[in-house]
């Protein structure tokens, strides 16, 4: 029995991955080793390793940092790095996996790439080749990509592009993003309980907000808040719904200046963490989502929700044609929510969504028996003919 090990840091990267993690778990073919750490642990993110535990996967190792409450400040992130290889390095070399499987761009993710590098284990990276300008996020995927042998990308573009970094097309498939899995198997929920589990009221119209801040200057981010939180107070007869941000640098002040916000206007609710199927439910409800988050790129398209993506941190994205760009200016903000809120959009043609895809962690598995995992072998440099 082939032996898979799973990192997973943040409730972001859980919620895509957690089908196929259920998939490797229950088959009889591999042997799961899950590895849990991050925001995971953290009370101020939603501590949202209870939710793993809710869908009784079995946790091989915990990793909690040396700092966790200040995981999101520059001067512990280095520190708790440190601990977190260490204590990879020590899972890692006493399990001897078969391959590592990572997702996504986190810093914590490049660190597990680098440990399983260090004891020449096979990494299977799902999400890479994609871009996201204004945050360092782009430094983190692509190093991650050049250390991993298999990618498993979300539409074709991201391959093209990983081709391009020098990986071998024979090693990248394309089966769409992962979160079809969790769109197609949505279980929805009424709207009278999904307001009895938050304990607060749907207004006529809802937005969800997913803002993170931009791994700039903390100035730059603390304008740029201000800016949009000025701009969406201004809107009357809405509610909105804001979830915490990342554990990026200055989220920790994001999440104070959102805290304030919503304490102020009585029409806003803060939630650390709604848990990946009452978050896809909160948007399905919702007439808009607005922010800077992959999810208003990705999942709300696919489920058919119009967004709003503000700024610069998601720029180089694909998007579908319900995902409107929009300058950090009070003006235009307002003017672009009061536009989509006038109209009622028309469901989007999923099929023709860049993401789009079917029974996607069912292939991945199908694939990853397919893969000879134990090929000793040095990972060559792959030149495009020009």
């Amino acid at each position: 029995m082939k032996k898979v090990a799973v990192f997973t840091g943040s409730r972001s990267e859980y919620g895509l991955i957690k089908n196929l993690i259920h998939i490797i778990f229950k088959s009889n073919y591999f042997n799961l080793g899950l590895i849990v750490s991050g925001t995971h642990l953290a009370k101020n993110y939603g501590k949202t390793l209870d939710e793993i535990k809710r869908d009784k996967i079995q946790i091989s190792k915990l990793i909690k940092f040396k700092y966790q409450k200040n995981m999101s400040d520059p001067k512990y992130i280095s520190s708790n790095m440190s601990k977190l290889m260490a204590d990879l390095v020590s899972y890692l070399k006493k399990k001897k996996p078969d391959v590592l499987i990572l997702v996504g761009d986190r810093y914590e993710t490049f660190i597990a790439a680098v440990a399983a590098v260090i004891l020449k284990i096979k990494i299977v990276h799902i999400h890479g080749g994609e871009i996201t300008s204004g945050s360092r996020d782009d430094l983190y995927r692509h190093s991650i990509s050049k250390m991993s042998d298999y990618h498993f990308v979300s539409t074709e573009p991201y391959k093209k592009r990983l081709i391009q970094l020098g990986e071998n097309p024979k090693n990248i498939f394309n089966f769409g993003a992962l979160c079809n899995d969790n769109i197609k198997n949505l279980k929805l929920i009424n709207k009278k309980i999904i307001e009895k589990i938050l304990k607060t009221k749907f207004h006529e119209k809802n937005i969800l907000v997913a803002y993170h801040p931009e791994t700039s200057s903390k100035k730059k981010n603390m304008n740029d808040l201000n800016i949009f939180l000025n701009s969406i107070g201004k809107i009357k007869n809405c509610k909105f719904f804001f979830s915490s941000p990342n554990a990026d640098e200055n989220s920790k002040d994001v999440i104070r200046k959102i805290k304030f916000f919503c304490k102020k206007n009585k029409y806003s609710y803060y939630k650390e963490s709604y848990g990946n199927e009452l978050f896809l439910n909160l948007m399905k409800r919702c007439n808009l989502i607005i922010g800077n988050s992959s999810s208003g790129i990705i999942e709300a398209p696919l489920l058919g929700i119009p967004s709003i993506n503000l700024g610069n941190r998601q720029e180089g994205r694909i998007k579908s044609h319900l995902t409107k760009d929009c300058t950090l200016n009070s003006k235009k903000i307002i003017t672009q929510v009061k536009k989509i809120l006038k109209f009622d959009y028309k469901k989007n043609k999923i099929k023709k969504n860049p993401y789009y895809g079917i029974n996607v962690a069912k292939k991945i598995f199908l694939k990853l028996k397919q893969l000879d995992l134990k090929e000793k072998n040095y990972k060559l440099f792959y030149d495009i003919k020009f």
